[in-house]
């Protein structure tokens, strides 16, 4: 009985990350991490990528796909993650549920325009904002800084 119980657990843990994949292709995912701060990542529906990350001046493309329990990332050469403080090309996984705990907001569609972006509307912040709040400072807006606390 525990053996049929585990077996089914296994099933609908493999069902669920199965599925997961189609609803992150064609969004825009704002990420916060303390110490690491938002991070704006486009997923198209190809498997293609574009991140918009703190410490980056330009848009990194790079890829990005699901590996059994895993989503995994892979940006060029020239990105650099100072979280863990290295360049370079290699897929970079992690369990998808760590990686959807980070996950603050999501939209449907490229709602910065990352893909068609070399450089970065502006330096992120390490506070969490909204997505609202990161269009408006997209656009040049300055009253963000007073409704959050800075």
């Amino acid at each position: 009985m525990r053996l049929i119980l585990l077996a089914a657990t296994l099933l609908v843990a493999c069902a669920g990350h199965a599925v997961a994949a189609p609803r992150l292709g064609g969004q825009t995912q704002l990420s916060f991490a303390p110490g690491e701060g938002m991070q704006v990542e486009y997923l198209g529906t190809d498997g293609h990528s574009w991140l918009w990350h703190p410490g980056n001046q330009a848009v990194l493309a790079g890829t990005w796909k699901f590996e059994e329990a895993d989503i995994c990332f892979r940006y060029g050469a020239g990105g650099y993650d100072p979280a863990a403080g290295e360049r370079g090309s290699n897929w970079d996984c992690v369990p998808y549920e760590l990686y959807r705990i980070t996950i603050v907001e999501s939209r449907r569609g490229d709602t910065f325009a990352l893909q068609d972006r070399k450089q970065v509307p502006f330096a992120l912040p390490r506070k969490r904002l909204s997505h609202d709040q990161l269009q408006i400072l997209a656009r040049g807006g300055n009253g963000v800084a007073s409704r959050t606390g800075s």
